[in-house]
């Protein structure tokens, strides 16, 4: 068994003149990113992940303050999950050797897509800082096929 959760960074600024992987976050994605952080943390036991996030600024933070709810778990920096593509996302995912699973701080539509390309879910859009909790009945990431969506987060509604 193998469980893969997507983090969707949280709300950016759009105030900033930069190129959109500089984009960081404004204070309601800081907010609602540390909420979900907190809240995943009270009902999963977090060890057996390996966390990884795309090296876009505003992604990264996300990842950041996640890792800092979860006693500062230590988070690879993959220049590969800077996609807006679902292809692209799952063979990166499928190139993965750890035993561990898996939360990966990324970008829409690719975490969109990937929801209900490989679950019965059909989701119009995983919000801004939302999360989505899959668990695949596989030995090895190599393996990947469809799965079950065991937990999916809006943090309008915590």
């Amino acid at each position: 068994m193998k469980t893969i959760i997507l983090f969707r960074h949280g709300k950016s600024r759009w105030d900033e003149n930069v190129a959109d992987h500089h984009r960081s976050l404004n204070q309601k994605g800081i907010d609602r990113s540390q909420l979900i952080a907190k809240y995943l943390k009270n009902i999963i036991n977090l060890n057996d992940y390996s966390i990884h996030s795309s090296f876009a600024k505003r992604a990264l933070q996300t990842a950041e303050i996640a890792s800092n709810e979860w006693n500062n778990q230590s988070i690879n920096t993959e220049k590969e999950l800077y996609t807006f593509s679902t292809n692209e996302l799952t063979t990166w995912i499928k190139q993965q050797n750890t035993t561990k699973n898996l939360i990966i701080f990324g970008h829409n539509p690719a975490f969109t897509h990937f929801i209900n390309l490989f679950t019965d879910e059909n989701l119009d859009n995983l919000w801004t800082s939302g999360l989505a909790k899959i668990d695949f009945d596989i030995d090895a990431w190599s393996e990947i096929k469809h799965g079950e969506l065991s937990l999916l987060l809006n943090p309008k509604t915590l």
